[in-house]
């Protein structure tokens, strides 16, 4: 954007690096190279594929845990309602009662034909025979049930054991294979590490122990290289180096969460003989967006806009919110940032009121409003403010004065751009209002009013 922001710049106060430290950094320099040539750069991917292989079979084995969780529940609620009620399977009492019938009848065939040969068969004796073999049967199936109802028993608490003994061992499967992934890549670095050591103490021993002078420069930024699509209010995208001052774009409205068209309120044009360094973001869906000196994007992991340039490598990986030509947002893993390559010319739209736009499909904004867009907390899930921790801000910090930026720009201006919510970003220490009338200052003409 055109805005300038401070470059810090660190100057070594001390004397010139003396000889003998020279010839120890060559002498160090000497002792790490053998280690940095013989390592083994495939390692990586055979540390990559072990690691992806590991997590496979961790979800192979996470997929199995639910039901023999439930096996050994099953087991364990069917063996307690045995044990409360006395009930064992039917199949077995009828199996039981089968048996002891057979038994009974057995026995009252050889009762009657005894007593018939002996010539005493009665009233008398057969109800005396009969009553013994009702007690005899009684005895078997009580013998029977008692026994069948231990093998129940026995049997369910063998399955239940064996259930939670399958269930331990997923968990301990699963706890194993989580560990591979991390022991895979540190084998892969570790005949890297006697060199890093040794540069470490090197870096610990002297050159941290240098005193610094700090000189803040400015540093001009310009935003985003003009082939960077925007899009404009009838959907369609165009690149930036083509939108008129006239045209409506495309921006994201974070009170209501939905996407929305606004004039344009400032737009910023730059231009190089000796050209712009290009930073190129590179995301995993194929797109890019070249940014010069810094842009900010809206960060899904973190929650909040965040500020890209070329010492923000660590957002590799994170994934930035993009709308799609629907309107809704995703988001789109960042899979490298490049530097390399020159922009003779560079631009930095703005949308009235919303201080974000749609680079290439993704929210972002210009340098040096990152206060200004982070000045509410957000509600990510819904891309939208928290409404009621805006509430709570606005009660807090109150809203700016119109008469403090009356001698820069129009009260119209102030309040299409809702600039009076800026108080919540200078109460939270997020920007200063020194800053800000600066920036206001030179470059009020740059503003479409």
């Amino acid at each position: 954007m055109g805005s300038s922001k401070t470059r810090t710049t660190q100057i070594p106060t001390r004397a010139p690096e003396p000889e003998d430290l020279k010839k120890l950094r060559t002498g160090l320099f000497n002792k790490i190279y053998p280690g940095l040539e013989s390592f083994d750069a495939d390692s990586w991917k055979t540390a990559q594929n072990t690691a992806n292989n590991a997590m496979n079979m961790q979800g192979s084995l996470l997929s199995q845990l639910p039901s023999s969780i439930e096996n050994s529940t099953n087991l364990t609620n069917e063996m307690m309602d045995i044990a409360r009620t006395g009930n064992i399977p039917t199949a077995l009492t009828d199996n039981m009662n089968a048996s002891v019938n057979q038994g009974l009848q057995s026995s009252m065939g050889s009762m009657l034909n005894n007593l018939a040969n002996r010539g005493v068969l009665n009233s008398s004796v057969t109800t005396a025979g009969t009553n013994q073999l009702s007690q005899a049967a009684a005895d078997a199936y009580n013998k029977n049930y008692l026994t069948a109802y231990q093998s129940v028993l026995s049997g369910m608490g063998q399955g239940v054991n064996a259930a939670q003994n399958n269930t331990n061992s997923l968990l301990s499967g699963i706890q194993a294979v989580g560990n591979v992934p991390s022991q895979a890549y540190e084998g892969a670095y570790a005949g890297l590490m006697p060199a890093y050591n040794m540069w470490s103490g090197w870096q610990n021993s002297y050159d941290n122990r240098q005193d610094f002078d700090t000189i803040v420069t400015q540093k001009p930024s310009y935003c985003i290289t003009g082939d960077t699509l925007v899009r404009i209010e009838d959907g369609r995208e165009i690149p930036v180096s083509e939108l008129k001052d006239d045209d409506k774009i495309r921006a994201w409205d974070f009170d209501k969460g939905k996407e929305f068209s606004a004039s344009l309120t400032a737009f910023f044009k730059n231009k190089s003989d000796d050209g712009f360094d290009v930073i190129r973001v590179r995301f995993e869906d194929g797109s890019n967006v070249g940014i010069i000196g810094e842009h900010l994007f809206f960060d899904l992991n973190e929650k909040r806009f965040v500020a890209v340039n070329s010492q923000t490598l660590d957002y590799i990986g994170h994934e930035f919110a993009k709308v799609d030509k629907d309107g809704e947002v995703k988001g789109v893993r960042v899979v490298g940032i490049e530097i390399g390559g020159k922009a003779k010319k560079a631009y930095a739209p703005q949308a009235e009121g919303y201080w974000n736009f749609l680079a290439n499909g993704f929210i972002s904004a210009n340098d040096g409003q990152l206060g200004t867009c982070n000045r509410f907390e957000f509600d990510a899930d819904r891309m939208r403010y928290d409404p009621d921790q805006k509430a709570a801000d606005i009660q807090k910090y109150g809203l700016l004065d119109y008469e403090k930026l009356s001698h820069v720009i129009s009260r119209e201006f102030f309040e299409r751009n809702r600039m009076e919510e800026l108080a919540v970003a200078f109460g939270k220490g997020l920007m200063t209002f020194e800053y800000w009338n600066a920036y206001l200052e030179k470059f009020a003409h740059c503003f479409l009013m």
